[in-house]
Parts: structure tokens; C-alpha cells; sequence
């Protein structure tokens, strides 16, 4: 299991990271790109999320409590089970993943 917890990976290339249930709580991903990254389980509570990529990511069953996601991309990001109590992101986003549960139960 990947742990780098309280990380700084500001701006790193993790295109297509496979990184099941790896820990990534508190760490620094600010315009990370992780696009396609497979983050199944994995824990980024508290993490710095902030204008990150995550196009095609998934997310399922990710723990993003308190998390910032302001500014990230999530365009066809598969975050089925993921708890984001607390977490930070700009109106657009909760919109649009508000939406999307919707979907899924309707």
C-alpha cells in the first residue's frame, strides 16, 4: 500500500497512477494531475486538492473528508461511495455531483 501521508506532492504528473487505498491524508496536491489515477479506497482526508486534474480518476469508495477540491477537474470521474463530508469546492462542482447522485437514484 502506497502511504504518503502529509505529503507535498504540489504539481506532480501521476497520469494513470494505480494507487488502491494508499493514504494520501493531509498531503499536498495542488495542481496535481492525476488524471485516469485509480485512488480506489483511497484516503486523502484533509488533502490539498485544490485545482488539481482528476478527469477520468476513480474515486470509488475514496475518503475526501475536509478535503479542498476548489478549482479541481472532475469531468467523468467516478466517485460512487465516496464520502466528502466537509469538503471544500466550488459551487460548479457540488452542483454537478449533486446532479449526479440524483441520477443514480432516480
Amino acid at each position: 500500500m502506497v502511504d504518503v501521508y502529509n505529503s507535498d506532492l504540489e504539481g506532480s504528473r501521476l497520469v494513470y497512477l494505480r494507487a488502491e487505498y494508499a493514504n494520501f491524508a493531509m498531503s499536498n496536491l495542488r495542481s496535481a494531475d492525476l488524471r485516469g489515477a485509480i485512488l480506489i479506497g483511497a484516503n486523502l482526508e484533509g488533502a490539498n486538492l485544490q485545482g488539481a486534474s482528476l478527469q477520468e480518476a476513480s474515486l470509488q469508495g475514496a475518503i475526501l473528508l475536509d478535503a479542498n477540491l476548489e478549482g479541481a477537474t472532475l469531468e467523468r470521474a467516478n466517485l460512487e461511495g465516496a464520502n466528502l463530508e466537509g469538503a471544500k469546492m466550488d459551487r460548479e462542482l457540488r452542483k454537478k455531483l449533486r446532479k449526479s447522485r440524483q441520477r443514480k437514484t432516480d
